[in-house]
Protein backbone atom coordinates (compact mmCIF):
# COMPACT_ATOMS: atom_id res chain seq x y z
CA UNK A 1 0.00 0.00 0.00
CA UNK A 2 1.41 3.62 -1.37
CA UNK A 3 1.26 6.37 1.03
CA UNK A 4 -1.41 8.17 -1.20
CA UNK A 5 -3.53 5.03 -0.39
CA UNK A 6 -2.96 5.03 3.03
CA UNK A 7 -4.27 8.53 2.76
CA UNK A 8 -7.79 8.00 0.74
CA UNK A 9 -8.31 4.88 3.10
CA UNK A 10 -8.08 7.01 6.24
CA UNK A 11 -10.48 9.77 4.63
CA UNK A 12 -12.93 7.42 4.34
CA UNK A 13 -16.08 7.64 6.68
CA UNK A 14 -15.48 5.12 9.62
CA UNK A 15 -18.70 2.86 10.51
CA UNK A 16 -17.91 0.83 13.74
CA UNK A 17 -19.10 -2.35 13.62
CA UNK A 18 -22.07 -2.85 15.72
CA UNK A 19 -21.91 -5.86 18.32
CA UNK A 20 -23.37 -9.21 16.89
CA UNK A 21 -27.27 -9.77 18.41
CA UNK A 22 -26.02 -13.66 19.27
CA UNK A 23 -23.07 -13.31 21.21
CA UNK A 24 -20.46 -10.47 22.66
CA UNK A 25 -17.42 -8.95 21.39
CA UNK A 26 -15.95 -8.29 24.86
CA UNK A 27 -16.71 -9.02 28.14
CA UNK A 28 -17.60 -5.94 30.51
CA UNK A 29 -15.60 -5.21 33.39
CA UNK A 30 -16.43 -5.44 36.95
CA UNK A 31 -13.72 -5.07 39.81
CA UNK A 32 -15.67 -6.89 42.08
CA UNK A 33 -16.97 -9.82 40.14
CA UNK A 34 -15.72 -13.05 40.31
CA UNK A 35 -16.55 -14.93 36.95
CA UNK A 36 -15.07 -18.31 37.36
CA UNK A 37 -14.13 -20.22 41.03
CA UNK A 38 -10.24 -20.71 40.93
CA UNK A 39 -9.10 -24.31 42.27
CA UNK A 40 -6.35 -26.40 41.64
CA UNK A 41 -6.76 -29.03 38.45
CA UNK A 42 -10.12 -31.23 38.61
CA UNK A 43 -10.10 -34.86 38.26
CA UNK A 44 -13.60 -36.57 38.13
CA UNK A 45 -13.52 -40.20 38.89
CA UNK A 46 -17.26 -41.14 37.26
CA UNK A 47 -17.35 -41.32 33.34
CA UNK A 48 -19.11 -39.29 31.84
CA UNK A 49 -18.14 -36.27 34.07
CA UNK A 50 -16.40 -32.77 32.19
CA UNK A 51 -15.83 -29.44 32.74
CA UNK A 52 -13.89 -26.87 31.09
CA UNK A 53 -10.18 -26.33 32.08
CA UNK A 54 -8.83 -22.97 33.36
CA UNK A 55 -5.97 -23.09 30.62
CA UNK A 56 -5.66 -24.77 27.70
CA UNK A 57 -4.49 -28.56 28.40
CA UNK A 58 -5.32 -28.00 32.04
CA UNK A 59 -2.03 -26.15 32.40
CA UNK A 60 -1.97 -24.55 35.59
CA UNK A 61 -0.64 -20.58 34.16
CA UNK A 62 -0.71 -18.62 30.94
CA UNK A 63 2.07 -16.48 30.30
CA UNK A 64 1.84 -13.77 26.85
CA UNK A 65 4.61 -12.09 25.29
CA UNK A 66 4.46 -9.38 22.87
CA UNK A 67 6.26 -7.25 21.13
CA UNK A 68 5.29 -3.27 20.32
CA UNK A 69 6.54 -0.68 18.25
CA UNK A 70 7.33 -3.21 15.00
CA UNK A 71 10.94 -3.71 16.07
CA UNK A 72 11.70 -5.63 12.57
CA UNK A 73 15.35 -5.63 13.65
CA UNK A 74 14.55 -8.23 16.30
CA UNK A 75 12.52 -10.32 14.42
CA UNK A 76 14.79 -13.12 13.25
CA UNK A 77 15.92 -13.46 16.92
CA UNK A 78 12.49 -13.75 17.99
CA UNK A 79 11.48 -16.09 15.64
CA UNK A 80 14.12 -18.27 16.35
CA UNK A 81 13.73 -18.23 19.98
CA UNK A 82 10.07 -19.17 19.53
CA UNK A 83 11.62 -22.37 17.09
CA UNK A 84 14.20 -23.08 19.68
CA UNK A 85 11.35 -22.93 22.76
CA UNK A 86 8.25 -24.08 21.45
CA UNK A 87 6.06 -20.82 21.78
CA UNK A 88 4.70 -18.34 19.79
CA UNK A 89 4.09 -14.20 20.70
CA UNK A 90 2.02 -11.29 19.31
CA UNK A 91 3.36 -8.71 17.43
CA UNK A 92 1.54 -5.14 17.95
CA UNK A 93 2.62 -2.58 14.76
CA UNK A 94 2.17 0.97 14.07
CA UNK A 95 0.74 0.54 10.64
CA UNK A 96 2.34 4.13 9.69
CA UNK A 97 5.71 2.82 10.50
CA UNK A 98 5.69 0.09 7.53
CA UNK A 99 5.15 2.50 5.24
CA UNK A 100 7.44 5.75 6.49
CA UNK A 101 10.32 3.37 8.65
CA UNK A 102 10.64 0.18 6.56
CA UNK A 103 14.09 -0.66 7.99
CA UNK A 104 12.57 -0.08 11.81
CA UNK A 105 8.93 -0.74 11.20
CA UNK A 106 9.37 -3.90 8.57
CA UNK A 107 7.46 -4.90 5.38
CA UNK A 108 5.09 -6.47 4.88
CA UNK A 109 6.70 -9.38 3.54
CA UNK A 110 8.28 -9.56 7.12
CA UNK A 111 5.18 -9.04 8.46
CA UNK A 112 3.62 -11.73 6.32
CA UNK A 113 6.63 -14.11 7.57
CA UNK A 114 6.05 -13.63 11.16
CA UNK A 115 2.24 -14.47 10.58
CA UNK A 116 3.78 -17.40 8.66
CA UNK A 117 5.54 -18.74 11.14
CA UNK A 118 2.63 -18.98 13.72
CA UNK A 119 2.69 -16.04 15.67
CA UNK A 120 0.52 -13.13 15.72
CA UNK A 121 0.61 -9.54 14.03
CA UNK A 122 -2.03 -7.34 15.74
CA UNK A 123 -2.54 -3.64 16.53
CA UNK A 124 -0.89 -1.03 17.84
CA UNK A 125 -2.93 2.02 16.10
CA UNK A 126 -1.98 3.74 12.89
CA UNK A 127 0.43 6.16 13.75
CA UNK A 128 0.74 6.18 17.43
CA UNK A 129 -0.74 9.03 18.21
CA UNK A 130 1.91 10.84 15.84
CA UNK A 131 -0.77 12.09 13.24
CA UNK A 132 -2.93 14.94 15.37
CA UNK A 133 -5.67 14.90 11.82
CA UNK A 134 -7.02 11.23 13.61
CA UNK A 135 -9.27 10.12 15.78
CA UNK A 136 -9.21 7.83 18.46
CA UNK A 137 -11.64 5.79 16.46
CA UNK A 138 -9.47 6.33 13.33
CA UNK A 139 -6.53 5.35 15.70
CA UNK A 140 -8.03 2.24 16.16
CA UNK A 141 -10.22 1.00 13.73
CA UNK A 142 -8.30 2.12 10.49
CA UNK A 143 -5.25 -0.08 11.60
CA UNK A 144 -7.73 -2.91 11.35
CA UNK A 145 -8.28 -2.49 7.99
CA UNK A 146 -4.96 -1.74 6.43
CA UNK A 147 -3.30 -4.56 8.50
CA UNK A 148 -5.89 -7.05 6.78
CA UNK A 149 -5.40 -5.90 3.36
CA UNK A 150 -2.03 -6.11 3.37
CA UNK A 151 -1.70 -9.21 5.09
CA UNK A 152 -4.45 -12.05 3.51
CA UNK A 153 -5.54 -14.75 6.22
CA UNK A 154 -4.79 -12.51 9.05
CA UNK A 155 -7.61 -11.51 11.54
CA UNK A 156 -6.81 -8.42 13.79
CA UNK A 157 -9.09 -8.39 16.69
CA UNK A 158 -6.82 -6.87 19.83
CA UNK A 159 -5.04 -3.57 20.39
CA UNK A 160 -1.81 -2.85 22.68
CA UNK A 161 -2.88 0.97 24.01
CA UNK A 162 0.05 3.26 22.84
CA UNK A 163 1.82 5.96 25.26
CA UNK A 164 3.00 9.43 23.45
CA UNK A 165 0.53 11.03 24.71
CA UNK A 166 -2.49 9.41 23.12
CA UNK A 167 -5.70 9.69 25.06
CA UNK A 168 -7.10 5.81 25.25
CA UNK A 169 -10.37 5.50 25.65
CA UNK A 170 -11.20 1.34 26.62
CA UNK A 171 -14.57 2.16 25.32
CA UNK A 172 -13.96 3.05 22.32
CA UNK A 173 -11.74 0.31 21.08
CA UNK A 174 -14.16 -2.17 22.97
CA UNK A 175 -16.44 -0.99 19.27
CA UNK A 176 -13.43 -3.08 17.49
CA UNK A 177 -11.78 -5.10 19.51
CA UNK A 178 -12.00 -8.33 21.71
CA UNK A 179 -9.23 -7.81 23.70
CA UNK A 180 -6.42 -4.76 24.60
CA UNK A 181 -3.19 -5.01 26.72
CA UNK A 182 -2.28 -1.65 28.55
CA UNK A 183 1.37 -1.67 30.49
CA UNK A 184 0.13 -1.98 34.04
CA UNK A 185 2.72 -4.13 35.60
CA UNK A 186 0.73 -6.60 37.46
CA UNK A 187 -0.58 -10.68 36.50
CA UNK A 188 -3.84 -10.72 35.56
CA UNK A 189 -6.04 -12.90 37.89
CA UNK A 190 -7.73 -16.09 36.52
CA UNK A 191 -11.14 -15.30 38.13
CA UNK A 192 -11.59 -11.79 36.89
CA UNK A 193 -9.31 -10.77 33.65
CA UNK A 194 -10.25 -6.46 32.43
CA UNK A 195 -10.42 -7.96 28.79
CA UNK A 196 -10.31 -4.28 27.55
CA UNK A 197 -7.15 -3.35 29.71
CA UNK A 198 -4.97 -5.97 30.56
CA UNK A 199 -2.05 -5.71 32.81
CA UNK A 200 1.49 -6.66 31.34
CA UNK A 201 5.01 -6.35 32.84
CA UNK A 202 7.85 -4.53 30.53
CA UNK A 203 10.81 -7.07 29.56
CA UNK A 204 9.06 -10.53 30.38
CA UNK A 205 8.26 -12.29 33.28
CA UNK A 206 9.12 -11.54 36.57
CA UNK A 207 11.73 -14.64 38.39
CA UNK A 208 12.54 -12.35 40.86
CA UNK A 209 11.51 -13.80 44.02
CA UNK A 210 12.21 -10.67 46.01
CA UNK A 211 12.07 -6.68 46.35
CA UNK A 212 14.99 -4.97 47.09
CA UNK A 213 13.28 -3.61 49.87
CA UNK A 214 13.04 -7.83 51.22
CA UNK A 215 9.75 -7.74 50.07
CA UNK A 216 8.26 -10.80 47.71
CA UNK A 217 7.40 -9.52 44.13
CA UNK A 218 3.79 -8.75 43.11
CA UNK A 219 4.25 -10.05 40.17
CA UNK A 220 6.43 -13.08 40.63
CA UNK A 221 5.56 -15.20 37.50
CA UNK A 222 6.17 -18.75 39.31
CA UNK A 223 3.13 -18.02 42.22
CA UNK A 224 0.92 -18.56 39.47
CA UNK A 225 1.40 -22.44 39.74
CA UNK A 226 1.64 -22.09 43.13
CA UNK A 227 -1.45 -23.35 44.95
CA UNK A 228 -0.73 -21.39 47.94
CA UNK A 229 -0.41 -18.04 46.25
CA UNK A 230 -3.25 -15.17 45.41
CA UNK A 231 -1.54 -15.27 42.17
CA UNK A 232 -2.42 -18.83 41.96
CA UNK A 233 -3.42 -19.76 37.98
CA UNK A 234 -3.06 -16.06 36.76
CA UNK A 235 -1.46 -14.80 33.25
CA UNK A 236 1.52 -12.83 33.14
CA UNK A 237 1.16 -11.29 30.06
CA UNK A 238 4.25 -9.22 29.10
CA UNK A 239 5.72 -6.80 26.56
CA UNK A 240 9.26 -5.97 24.87
CA UNK A 241 10.48 -3.27 22.74
CA UNK A 242 13.92 -3.85 21.42
CA UNK A 243 16.18 -6.94 22.55
CA UNK A 244 18.86 -5.56 20.64
CA UNK A 245 21.99 -6.59 22.92
CA UNK A 246 23.59 -9.89 23.77
CA UNK A 247 22.81 -9.22 27.49
CA UNK A 248 18.99 -8.16 27.26
CA UNK A 249 18.30 -11.71 24.90
CA UNK A 250 20.67 -13.70 27.39
CA UNK A 251 18.23 -12.27 30.25
CA UNK A 252 15.05 -13.24 27.83
CA UNK A 253 16.10 -16.71 27.24
CA UNK A 254 16.77 -17.87 30.75
CA UNK A 255 13.00 -16.65 31.09
CA UNK A 256 11.89 -19.29 27.91
CA UNK A 257 14.40 -22.28 29.48
CA UNK A 258 12.37 -21.31 32.63
CA UNK A 259 8.95 -21.89 31.20
CA UNK A 260 10.33 -25.20 28.45
CA UNK A 261 11.56 -26.56 31.80
CA UNK A 262 8.02 -26.12 33.41
CA UNK A 263 5.98 -26.78 30.43
CA UNK A 264 3.60 -29.08 31.79
CA UNK A 265 2.52 -26.17 33.98
CA UNK A 266 2.18 -23.05 31.54
CA UNK A 267 0.68 -22.43 28.62
CA UNK A 268 2.26 -20.11 26.18
CA UNK A 269 0.33 -18.16 23.62
CA UNK A 270 -0.08 -15.11 21.72
CA UNK A 271 -2.22 -12.28 23.07
CA UNK A 272 -5.31 -12.86 20.94
CA UNK A 273 -5.31 -16.52 21.88
CA UNK A 274 -5.53 -15.97 25.52
CA UNK A 275 -8.17 -13.35 25.29
CA UNK A 276 -10.40 -15.53 22.92
CA UNK A 277 -9.77 -18.55 25.36
CA UNK A 278 -10.79 -16.11 28.46
CA UNK A 279 -13.33 -14.65 27.58
CA UNK A 280 -15.13 -18.39 26.29
CA UNK A 281 -14.11 -19.79 29.36
CA UNK A 282 -15.30 -17.03 31.33
CA UNK A 283 -18.93 -17.71 30.01
CA UNK A 284 -19.00 -21.06 28.91
CA UNK A 285 -21.99 -23.79 29.66
CA UNK A 286 -21.04 -27.12 29.35
CA UNK A 287 -23.90 -30.34 29.15
CA UNK A 288 -23.12 -34.04 28.31
CA UNK A 289 -25.66 -35.05 25.86
CA UNK A 290 -24.53 -38.25 25.95
CA UNK A 291 -22.90 -40.88 27.87
CA UNK A 292 -22.52 -44.53 27.38
CA UNK A 293 -19.40 -47.12 27.61
CA UNK A 294 -18.27 -46.13 23.84
CA UNK A 295 -19.52 -42.88 23.56
CA UNK A 296 -19.58 -39.40 24.95
CA UNK A 297 -21.05 -36.48 23.82
CA UNK A 298 -20.71 -32.67 24.83
CA UNK A 299 -22.58 -29.33 23.91
CA UNK A 300 -20.19 -25.94 24.55
CA UNK A 301 -21.75 -22.45 24.78
CA UNK A 302 -20.60 -19.76 25.26
CA UNK A 303 -21.82 -15.70 25.63
CA UNK A 304 -19.23 -14.37 23.12
CA UNK A 305 -20.16 -13.67 19.33
CA UNK A 306 -18.88 -16.91 17.20
CA UNK A 307 -17.64 -14.23 14.18
CA UNK A 308 -14.55 -12.94 16.83
CA UNK A 309 -14.22 -16.48 18.92
CA UNK A 310 -13.30 -19.63 17.28
CA UNK A 311 -10.46 -20.67 19.73
CA UNK A 312 -10.97 -23.72 21.12
CA UNK A 313 -11.39 -24.64 25.11
CA UNK A 314 -10.23 -27.85 26.61
CA UNK A 315 -12.88 -29.68 27.48
CA UNK A 316 -11.94 -32.76 29.98
CA UNK A 317 -14.15 -35.56 30.17
CA UNK A 318 -13.51 -38.85 32.14
CA UNK A 319 -13.88 -42.03 30.37
CA UNK A 320 -14.41 -45.80 31.00
CA UNK A 321 -11.12 -47.22 32.42
CA UNK A 322 -11.11 -49.84 29.37
CA UNK A 323 -11.14 -47.04 26.70
CA UNK A 324 -7.31 -47.38 24.74
CA UNK A 325 -7.81 -43.93 22.96
CA UNK A 326 -10.52 -41.73 21.32
CA UNK A 327 -11.26 -39.75 18.27
CA UNK A 328 -13.99 -37.11 18.60
CA UNK A 329 -15.15 -35.01 15.93
CA UNK A 330 -17.34 -31.79 15.86
CA UNK A 331 -19.79 -30.51 12.99
CA UNK A 332 -18.40 -33.74 11.18
CA UNK A 333 -15.00 -32.54 11.85
CA UNK A 334 -12.54 -34.08 13.37
CA UNK A 335 -10.82 -32.16 16.54
CA UNK A 336 -8.06 -32.70 18.69
CA UNK A 337 -7.99 -35.03 21.39
CA UNK A 338 -5.46 -36.38 23.64
CA UNK A 339 -6.05 -39.29 26.72
CA UNK A 340 -4.10 -39.10 30.09
CA UNK A 341 -4.27 -41.49 33.08
CA UNK A 342 -4.35 -39.99 36.64
CA UNK A 343 -4.38 -41.96 39.68
CA UNK A 344 -5.94 -45.01 38.17
CA UNK A 345 -8.26 -43.24 36.16
CA UNK A 346 -8.61 -42.41 32.69
CA UNK A 347 -9.25 -38.62 30.77
CA UNK A 348 -9.53 -37.01 27.51
CA UNK A 349 -8.87 -33.15 26.89
CA UNK A 350 -10.96 -32.66 24.01
CA UNK A 351 -10.35 -29.03 21.81
CA UNK A 352 -13.87 -27.99 21.26
CA UNK A 353 -14.79 -24.54 19.61
CA UNK A 354 -17.69 -23.14 21.71
CA UNK A 355 -21.42 -22.85 19.36
CA UNK A 356 -19.99 -25.08 16.64
CA UNK A 357 -22.38 -28.08 17.74
CA UNK A 358 -22.25 -31.31 19.67
CA UNK A 359 -19.13 -32.77 19.78
CA UNK A 360 -19.23 -36.62 19.90
CA UNK A 361 -16.37 -38.52 21.41
CA UNK A 362 -15.64 -42.24 20.95
CA UNK A 363 -13.90 -45.23 21.89
CA UNK A 364 -10.96 -45.86 19.68
CA UNK A 365 -9.94 -49.50 20.75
Amino acid sequence: MTKKSLLILLSATLAATPALAEGLRNLPFNKDEKRIEVTDRVWATTPGEASVCIWKDDKLAAVTYTVDDNWASDVDWWLEMGEKYNFRATWFLIVNWVLERPGFGGSWDVWKKVFDAGHEVQSHTVSHGANKDLTLDEEYGKAITIIEENMPGNRVRVLAFPGSGLQNDPEVARKYYIGARSVTGHVNPAQNINYMSTHSLGGGICLTETMANGGRHWAYTPDTINPESKLFRGWTCSHFHGVNTPEAREAAEKQFQYLKENEKDYWVAPFGAVVQYGQQRDTAELKVTKNNPKEIALLLTSKMAPEYFDYPLTVKVTVPKDWKNATAKQADKEIETKLVEHEGHKYVFVQVVPGRGEANLVANN
